[in-house]
């Protein structure tokens, strides 16, 4: 048994997991690079009653607040436990058939994401060019990860973030947060698989690859170029078009990433959003090559 610490950069929690569950470490471990943490086996199993004092041992290891998720296969039960929670929460799969303890966990890690106070995250990916940002936002199923990967390893873009974009409140530059890149498998085989180096990974319902940075970024900070609302891959009518500001500060709002609404300068959070709100474009594109071409008119 051990503790899989991952510090989450920008973020005022970290998360750490306990499991007997091997696959379920190695796909935490892969996807998000973790430290460990030595651990006795017999306290562990006792996560219900422990996981206060363990949240306290964790912030004394490490200085960080913790969120700690505890699965047991053989118990089929998982835990989980946040600073500010008076106790455990337990989910009880003893009489379920599928167990997705991966699907909660990444739940947990949504729910308790609080940013730091000096950036503002949004849910995107962000790539590069010449030094500049450019922000691709989107639901989950517009193909935001593979486009990114495209840029990245075909078209000459930085890769900054994928998932978690950090806003410096103060800079209104992108602060670069450079975990694994995810792509499902049609995106990975979109690209024929020539994206480098990837792990493998698969969760018992889906297979994923990892695509590891390999490459050093040229700054710390990137300034906003543009900001890309992703309306959908595939199309046989793609369209780039400049956003009316006022629905682009609704999007940037709703796409705010964090579980909790933890900020106490409201005021302040909402010039920032309509200041980027006056740099955003929708695109609608049929293959790769065609955002590629949309960005690079951006360029000019």
């Amino acid at each position: 048994m051990k503790i899989l610490f991952y510090s989450r950069e920008k973020c005022k929690y970290g998360m750490a997991l306990i499991t007997d569950d091997e696959s379920l470490s190695e796909i935490f471990c892969r996807r998000y690079g973790c430290s460990e943490i030595p651990y006795e086996a017999q306290q562990e199993m006792q996560a219900e009653k422990c996981l206060a004092e363990l949240c306290q041992e964790i912030q004394d290891k490490t200085g960080k607040k913790t969120v700690v998720f505890c699965y047991n296969s053989k118990e089929r039960k998982a835990y989980s436990y946040e600073p500010t929670e008076s106790a455990a929460r337990v989910r009880d799969f003893s009489t379920e058939q599928e167990i997705k303890p991966i699907q909660l966990l990444e739940n947990l890690l949504y729910t308790s994401l609080i940013p730091d106070d000096s950036v503002i995250a949004l849910h995107g990916a962000a790539v590069a060019k010449e030094g500049r940002a450019y922000l691709l936002l989107a639901s989950t199923t517009c193909g935001k990860s593979t486009l990114t990967a495209f840029l990245w390893k075909k078209a000459g873009f930085e890769y900054i973030t994928d998932d978690e974009i950090f806003i410096s409140r103060k800079s209104m530059c992108v602060e670069p947060v450079r975990k694994n890149l995810s792509l499902r498998q049609g995106g990975y085989d979109l690209l024929g698989g020539e994206v480098g180096k990837a792990h493998h990974v698969f969760d018992g319902k889906a297979h994923t690859y990892l695509i590891v940075p390999d490459d050093e970024l040229k700054y710390p900070e990137y300034p906003i170029e543009k900001i890309i609302f992703l309306a959908g891959y595939g199309s046989n009518e793609p369209y780039f078009v400049k956003t009316e500001p006022r629905e682009a500060f609704l999007k940037l709002l709703k796409g705010q990433l964090s579980g909790k609404n933890s900020d106490g300068n409201v005021i302040e959070k909402y010039k920032i959003l309509t200041e980027l709100s006056q740099k955003t474009y929708e695109m609608r594109y049929s293959d790769l090559w065609t955002a590629e071409r949309y960005l690079r008119h951006l360029q000019k």
